[in-house]
């Protein structure tokens, strides 16, 4: 490969010097006009190695050319397959989604329900306390009797 490139610098020295040299001062202005009419360093390459270079940046076109087409590809057959997977799964999300309303209603019916004993539990306490304390004074009053009669126990016979 290095038979191929020459440089050239030593051909265009005396024009270089000439003119002020591109590195050696001189004015931009000098710079631009030698580089522009070819005077200055180039490189010059066989055609072996001009085909080799072209071969291989034809070569990367195509494998980039064929990673983007696959890339496409694969993103075309991801799309396509989450769509089936969507539509073959609608059915059941749909039914899911129906399910998990009725577990909502059912909730909110149970809801109710508790808040309507729980009215009726305080009705029920409301009226049945006095019921309740006129008991327990007339079983209080009984234990007493019979507390009295246990102290003075009388048995009276009778025939007839």
């Amino acid at each position: 490969m290095e038979a191929g490139l020459r440089f050239t610098n030593a051909a265009n020295a005396a024009a270089i010097r000439t003119h002020g040299g591109i590195t050696g001062g001189g004015n931009s202005h000098a710079h631009k006009h030698l580089l522009e009419s070819g005077v200055g360093p180039s490189i010059s390459m066989s055609k072996g190695v001009g085909r080799l270079m072209l071969a291989s940046q034809i070569m990367i076109v195509l494998t980039l050319a064929i990673l983007i087409f696959t890339l496409l590809f694969m993103s075309w057959r991801l799309n396509s397959s989450v769509n089936w997977y969507y539509a073959a799964a609608a059915p059941y999300m749909s039914e899911f989604s129906n399910h998990s309303m009725g577990i909502m209603r059912h909730a909110d019916a149970s809801t109710a329900s508790l808040e309507e004993v729980m009215t009726q539990t305080q009705i029920l306490a409301g009226t049945s306390i006095p019921e309740l304390m006129e008991s327990v004074n007339k079983t209080a009053a009984m234990v007493a009797r019979m507390q009295e009669v246990a102290q003075n126990p009388v048995i009276k016979l009778s025939m007839g």
